[in-house]
C-alpha cells in the first residue's frame, strides 16, 4: 500500500469508527489487527472484554449491520474495496469444534489420571491382602 492509499485507508477507517460505539470500535480494531497488525481471535477478544465469544459474534454482527447498511455511504465503499460481509456463525462453529476437542483431551487426561490412581490403590490393596494372608498362614 503506498502512502496515499494508506492515508485514504486511515481516513476511511476514522469515518467508519465514528459510526461505532467505543466497544464496537475496539472489537473491530482487535479483530482485524488495525492497531498492531495482528488480528485477534474471537476468543482473545472475548477475554479482553470479559464476555463470551457468542457476545463478540453479536457485536461483530452489529458492526456489520451498521457498516453495510444500504443508507451508510461506507457500505458501497467497503463493497468496492472487496471487504465483504463475513459469516461469523461459521467462524464461531470452528472455534466451538476446537474448544470441544480441547475439552475432550482434558477429560481423557483426567480419566487416565483417575485410572492410574485407582490402579495404584488396587495394587496397594492387593499387597495388603497378601501380607494379611501371609500372617494368617504363617
Amino acid at each position: 500500500m503506498n502512502a496515499i492509499e494508506e492515508l485514504e485507508f486511515h481516513l476511511d477507517l476514522e469515518t467508519a469508527m465514528k459510526q461505532l460505539s467505543e466497544r464496537e470500535a475496539s472489537v473491530l480494531i482487535m479483530r482485524y489487527g488495525l492497531n498492531d497488525g495482528v488480528p485477534k481471535t474471537l476468543r482473545e477478544i472475548a477475554k479482553v472484554h470479559g464476555v463470551s465469544t457468542e457476545r463478540v459474534k453479536v457485536v461483530l454482527a452489529k458492526i456489520e449491520a451498521k457498516l453495510y447498511h444500504p443508507a451508510n455511504p461506507m457500505s458501497e465503499y467497503l463493497t468496492l474495496k472487496g471487504i465483504e460481509y463475513r459469516d461469523w456463525a461459521s467462524e464461531v462453529k470452528e472455534w466451538e469444534i476446537e474448544e470441544a476437542k480441547e475439552k475432550a483431551i482434558k477429560e481423557r487426561a483426567r480419566k487416565e489420571s483417575q485410572l492410574n490412581y485407582a490402579k495404584r490403590d488396587l495394587l496397594a490393596l492387593e499387597n495388603k491382602i497378601k501380607r494379611l494372608e501371609a500372617e494368617l498362614n504363617g
